[in-house]
């Protein structure tokens, strides 16, 4: 190893520009690796902005064709077509974030969400995203008085949850686990040399 090489001749020049070269490589790997996990964890914010686009067409379209089906019941019509499209679109919505789906006393559908309704009827609730003070994801759900009610820690199944699970919790415990190997490795070297 070059730090043996350099212990048993600490004064010879090209050992100690051999070692000092690897060493800097070596870091250079290691902050590579860091930016490379900082990266990851910006592509991660994008997706989860991306699902969040796609659940929120996803519930207007469901919505919509609520609507749509209490139209033509009302007027004594069966919407078979319209909620097949319904049932297709709340399959890909479940996905996406997890649902429950109930009709309520007066036939009108139901979704509920992570900790919040996302559909009563044919009026629906949009998801966004925010940033914490510690960096990670929060899932707001919009309320009557335009402020996010907070539903991340509600996630638990879909597309959604997983990707912030993979930025919030799986990187950010990489990079710890990254950075604390550098600092003990700086330390030991420091120590030895």
């Amino acid at each position: 190893s070059s730090f043996a090489g350099l212990a048993a001749s600490p004064g010879d020049q090209t050992t100690r520009a051999t070692t000092l070269g690897r060493a800097t490589a070596f870091a250079d790997q290691v902050r590579t690796t860091s930016n490379r996990l900082q990266n990851f964890r910006t592509d991660l914010f994008q997706q989860a902005r991306e699902l969040t686009d796609q659940i929120n067409t996803k519930l207007d379209s469901v919505a919509q064709l609520s609507g749509r089906i209490n139209q033509a019941r009302a007027v004594g019509e069966e919407p078979a077509d319209l909620q097949d499209k319904r049932d297709a679109a709340l399959l890909e919505l479940a996905e996406l974030v997890e649902i429950n789906t109930y009709t309520d006393g007066n036939g009108q559908l139901v979704v509920q969400g992570p900790g919040v309704t996302l559909i009563q009827g044919d009026s629906a609730r949009h998801l966004s995203l925010d940033i914490g003070n510690d960096g990670a994801l929060r899932v707001m759900a919009e309320t009557v008085a335009g402020n996010g009610s907070d539903i991340t820690h509600f996630l638990s199944g879909g597309q959604l949850s997983g990707v912030i699970t993979v930025r919030d919790h799986d990187v950010v415990e990489m990079q710890g686990e990254l950075d604390t190997f550098a600092f003990h490795l700086a330390n030991e070297v420091n120590a030895v040399h």
